[in-house]
């Protein structure tokens, strides 16, 4: 599950990753720095507060069923109030200064 917003070519990690990856010799550092930044760009935030939305978990649960019973109706029964949820995540200190 990874946020859409990573295909778009202004958003602000897309650039910075674009700097790093358009070099041709990449260091350790480097590539740590490009997964950090793709790690940080595909969770989903809302008012900086990291958030799960339950579209995606409604859809894994659904899935998941099919996976036991086959069938279309395993949706119909379940009803999800909230648009989205938030998600507890301890970061290190040193990644708090990440742009988003």
């Amino acid at each position: 599950m990874h946020n859409p917003r990573m295909v778009d070519p202004e958003y602000d990690l897309n650039r910075q990753i674009k700097a790093i990856t358009g070099k041709r010799k990449k260091t350790d550092e480097d590539l740590r720095e490009i997964e950090r930044l793709e790690w940080y760009g595909g969770l989903y935030e809302e008012n900086g507060v990291v958030v799960q939305p339950t579209s995606k978990v409604r859809k894994c649960l659904i899935e998941a069923a099919k996976i036991r019973k086959p069938g279309e109706g395993h949706g119909k029964s379940l009803v999800v109030h909230l648009l989205e949820r938030a998600a507890e995540v301890r970061r290190a200190e040193e990644d708090r200064g990440v742009v988003r």
